[in-house]
């Protein structure tokens, strides 16, 4: 994205394809964006560059079938793991799979104080499209929608989701002159409640389900 002064949002995850506290995620370079959903917001707006990180939820659970409390954990386990990581406490939830009810909506914005976030365009690459599908999928948007905003859907984690970017769908949006910015740029909203210095890495760095208070004795 740098490389075309572009912007995204990683929708992370904490402990789906591993655990978001894992050593090896930090020390392969790429931290959070390793396990990742990816929306790109596309507008006509030049913004400078930078990378948000917000939450879908911690086990990629579909909210629609876990109780409040369930959600909490999902919720608060992932924030507190972003505050400990990265100093940042997320305004914005992507809900797994897109699932929502009306009860889950207002749970969210009320107990929680999320922002949601959904997208508009599907690339399909979690779904069974290839890397061309992908590729074809954003080079339509340079071709016959550069005046197009969308909020648009990739996933780090998936391999033609990697392989649609390795051949070129990010250089061939910003080629036509399109703009590719973070969700908080799109709708102009702040994407931290919280932010502040990040911390050391202690024993309580995991993803088991020992209860927090029970870790720390």
């Amino acid at each position: 994205m740098g490389s075309v002064n572009g912007s995204t949002t990683f929708f992370v995850n904490g402990n789906a394809k591993s655990c978001i506290y894992d050593e090896e995620n930090f020390e392969a370079g790429h931290q959070i964006a390793s396990h990742t959903v990816m929306v790109v917001c596309i507008g006509q707006r030049d913004i400078p560059s930078r990378i948000e990180s917000l939450t879908p939820a911690t086990s990629h659970a579909s909210l629609v079938q876990l109780t409040d409390e369930q959600i909490d954990a999902e919720v608060e386990r992932l924030d507190q793991a972003l505050i400990r990581i990265l100093g940042v406490k997320p305004r914005f939830i992507r809900p797994p799979f897109g699932d929502l009810n009306s009860h889950v909506i207002q749970y969210l914005r009320k107990k929680h104080n999320k922002i949601i976030i959904m997208w508009s365009d599907d690339s399909g690459d979690a779904t069974g499209g290839s890397a061309q599908d992908s590729i074809i999928f954003y080079t339509s948007f340079a071709v016959d929608r550069p005046d197009y905003p969308a909020l648009t859907l990739s996933h780090e984690v998936s391999d033609a989701g990697v392989g649609a970017m390795r051949c070129g769908s990010v250089h061939a949006l910003a080629s036509a002159g399109v703009q590719l910015l973070t969700v908080a740029q799109c709708i102009d909203q702040e994407p931290y409640e919280y932010v502040g210095d990040y911390q050391e890495r202690d024993a309580s760095w995991t993803c088991d389900t020992t209860p927090q208070h029970e870790a720390d004795k």
